[in-house]
C-alpha cells in the first residue's frame, strides 16, 4: 500500500496529535497547540510559544488577550 507524500504527512500529523490550531505545526512539535503561531517564536526560551505565553519576555508584566 503506497501513500502520496501529502497523505503520508497528514497521517504523521494525525499520529502526532493533529494540528488543532491549523498553523501547520503538528501535535507535540507545536509550542502553542491551541493558538495559531506558525513561526513558533518563544522569546523567553521556556518552551511555550509567545502567542500563548502571558509573559513572553519574563519581565513580570503579564499580557492580557
Amino acid at each position: 500500500l503506497l501513500f502520496s507524500t501529502t497523505a503520508h504527512a497528514q497521517l504523521e500529523c494525525l499520529l502526532a496529535g493533529g494540528d488543532a490550531d491549523n498553523d501547520g505545526i503538528c501535535g507535540f512539535d507545536d509550542n502553542c497547540p491551541n493558538t495559531a503561531n506558525p513561526d513558533q517564536r518563544d522569546t523567553d526560551g521556556l518552551g511555550e510559544g509567545d502567542a500563548c505565553d502571558v509573559d513572553d519576555d519574563e519581565d513580570a508584566e503579564f499580557r492580557e488577550d
